[in-house]
Parts: C-alpha cells; structure tokens; sequence
C-alpha cells in the first residue's frame, strides 16, 4: 500500500446499544468511512439516494457526503464503522458517489478485522493502526472486482433532479438562519407547493423537516467529538436560540443533548485524536 491509510474513530453500533437514539443525517469533512453490515438488514441514504443493504454489504461513503439510516425501517441491523483519511486515493473506481460491495466469502475476515481493531484501539493505538492495512487491502480488492462492486447511485431507485439537487443544497447551507420554503422557491424559481410535493414524495418527509434534520444532525457529530460548548454547537448549526435548538433536539432524539452527549460516549465508540 503505497499511502498509509489514518484510522481516526471506529464504532460498533448494535440495536441492543443503540436503539434509543436515532443518528440523523450527517457527513465526516475530512474522513472516509467504511460501514460493514453485520446482522439485520435495512435503508441507508448516501447523498439522497436510499438502498436497501443487509448482512454482508460494505458502504463506502466519501468523506463530504451526506448518510444516515433510516431508523424506520430498520430491522435490527448491526454495523460497524470505521473513519479512515485518505482511502478513496486508493480506489480506482469513481467513488465520488458512494460504493457498496458485497463481501461474500470475505465476510468473516472482515467482521474479525473490525473487531480486533476496535479491542486493540483500546490498548494499543499503534497496533490497531497496522491492522488497518490488511483490513483496507481486503476491500479495496474486493472493491476492484467489478462483478462485486457498485457506485452508490447506480440503482433501479426513481431519481428526481429537482428533489435531488433541493437535498444538497440543504444538506450544504442547512446552517443559514434564513432557510424557508419561501427562500428555496426564489433559489429553484419554482413554486413553494411543488417544492414541498416533489420533496416530500421522493424522500418521504417535508423538506423543512428535513432541514432539522440536517441541522441536529450536524450538533449530533459535534456533540459525540468534540467538547464545544452547546451554545456554540448550536449557534454553528444555524440556530439562534438555544431553547429553541434544545426542545427540538429532545424532541428528535428523545433526551437533551447534554444527556445525548454522555449517553452516546457511553456506546461502543472510539476515536483517534486529530494529529
């Protein structure tokens, strides 16, 4: 391997640990993160686009891209997460929109791999590091193999421009304080009621709705790796009132998010300070 791959967080979220909090839309600015399914299977969306994934799937979701699990329709799924820089380098493959392969035989190996990176990140952050090289030469062969790989976006899924590029443009400026249907209207030059229709059909919520989403979302990462103050968190995630921003996120996820913080560093989660 010819540029070493950085590990900086690895997860093991598990519905028996996890089952209480919903991780909304977000995306990593500087990480790739490679996602093993595990058990169960599910709906994950990378960049707007859902797909049905399950026991054995890889997803590679490039650092900048928006993903989440639609908790809805989860059906006990378990999966690991790893963060790693500088791995879609060594991908070949266009993987600006997402991969998912099928790990097929490799799949033991994999699961092992992620498991024994997690236990020895524990005690031994170098030791976890070198096995990161292996685990990474095991998918990106995998990943090479036509036959087992796919870009992300290429599904038999209806695709909507219009709802499409509405999702990126909130997923990129879910901070601005402005933010209305009336404001998108005058972005897209088309109606409100069409906006609100069209969105609301292909990702079965309104587009405001949405915007909460991506917005406590965007504190739920800061939140879980960083030790900002929640005011801050907050104001940065385009609110500008803090009683406003902590009812909504009780209401989203079901505890304050200075409970959501403890809570969530209580899971099987680690990560590797930033060099």
């Amino acid at each position: 391997m010819k540029e070493r791959v950085n590990i900086r967080f690895i997860s093991k979220l598990y519905h028996h640990n996890s089952s209480k909090v919903q991780r909304l839309i977000h995306l990593h600015e500087k990480v790739d993160e490679i996602i093993l399914i595990v058990n169960g299977k599910s709906e994950y969306v990378l960049d707007g686009i859902s797909r049905q994934v399950k026991k054995g799937d890889v997803i590679i979701c490039p650092q900048g891209m928006t993903h989440y699990e639609k908790i809805e329709k989860n059906r006990n799924m378990d999966y690991f997460c790893l963060g790693v820089e500088n791995f879609s380098d060594l991908i070949r493959a266009d993987s600006s929109k997402g991969i998912i392969c099928v790990s097929g035989s490799r799949f033991e190996f994999l699961a092992r791999s992620f498991e024994s990176i997690y236990e020895n990140l524990s005690i031994n952050s170098v030791k976890a590091k070198k096995g990161v090289d292996d685990f990474i030469s095991c998918v990106l062969d995998f990943v090479h193999e036509n036959s087992k790989s796919h870009v992300w976006a290429e599904s038999n899924i209806k695709y909507d421009v219009l709802s499409n590029d509405i999702f990126r443009y909130i997923s990129c400026h879910f901070d601005n304080t402005e933010m209305t249907l009336e404001f998108l209207s005058d972005i897209f030059h088309v109606s409100e009621s069409l906006i609100s229709h069209r969105f609301s059909d292909t990702y079965e919520q309104p587009p405001m709705k949405f915007l909460q989403c991506c917005r406590i979302g965007r504190t739920q990462s800061e939140l879980i790796v960083t030790d900002k103050l929640i005011t801050d968190i907050s104001f940065e995630a385009g609110y500008n009132n803090l009683s406003n921003y902590n009812s909504t996120f009780l209401k989203k996820i079901g505890m304050s998010p200075r409970q959501y913080r403890l809570y969530y560093r209580g899971l099987d989660y680690k990560q590797v300070a930033y060099s």
